[in-house]
């Protein structure tokens, strides 16, 4: 999954520090990742990433302030790569309200198949931090903003029967991610897309 550097202190002399200290913080991201899907985030150190990156912990400390800093960021990547995989599917689907709840459901379950250790950072290592909340709300609040702006786009051609409202939508979102948390638990990702039908029903039903 990662791949690590040949060895500390080295790196690419054509490139600019700026892409030098983005390479150097991706690596150390990926590390972390690893690590805490091998070992848990309890039993994951600085000395685990920085051994899997292939960097020193002066290094490490240059760019992250402490490992929880480290688990942060990389908790709320792993959020935005879900996010951005959904707002594309969706914008690029026709334009009807069917296709595009279609298509933003699919995309979102098989961007956690296609990312699962990266999903699972998302949806289920930092539950009930004050810190994952805030990006939790904040996540579900892009979603929402997301199906609001097309079902209303719905409602005024006359393809919805009702107008968006944000707590329906709430509840469905937050019922996509509970199933999408259920399968990741069991460890069976690769049968999310079974549940794909059932969601895109019930968010059709509650407005076409």
């Amino acid at each position: 999954m990662t791949k690590r550097a040949a060895s500390r202190g080295r790196y690419d002399r054509e490139q600019s520090p700026e892409q030098r200290h983005a390479e150097t913080r991706d690596r150390i991201l990926r590390a972390a990742m690893e690590a805490v899907t091998v070992r848990g985030i309890a039993d994951t150190s600085v000395e685990h990433v920085v051994r899997i990156a292939g960097v020193s912990r002066r290094t490490f400390y240059e760019h992250f302030r402490d490992l929880p800093q480290v688990l942060l960021d990389l908790h709320r990547a792993a959020a935005n790569v879900l996010f951005n995989a959904t707002e594309v599917a969706v914008q690029n689907a026709p334009a009807d309200s069917v296709s595009r709840t279609r298509a933003g459901v699919e995309a979102f379950f098989q961007a956690i198949i296609n990312n699962a250790d990266f999903a699972r950072l998302a949806l289920q290592h930092f539950r009930g931090t004050p810190a994952y909340d805030a990006i939790r709300e904040l996540t579900h609040a892009r979603y929402i903003a997301l199906y609001m702006q097309e079902i209303a786009k719905a409602h005024a051609a006359g393809l919805a029967s009702r107008p968006a409202d944000e707590l329906t939508i709430y509840a469905i979102v937050l019922g996509m991610e509970s199933v999408a948390l259920r399968y990741l638990m069991r460890r069976e990702e690769r049968r999310l897309m079974e549940a794909g039908p059932a969601m895109t029903e019930l968010m059709i039903r509650a407005f076409v």
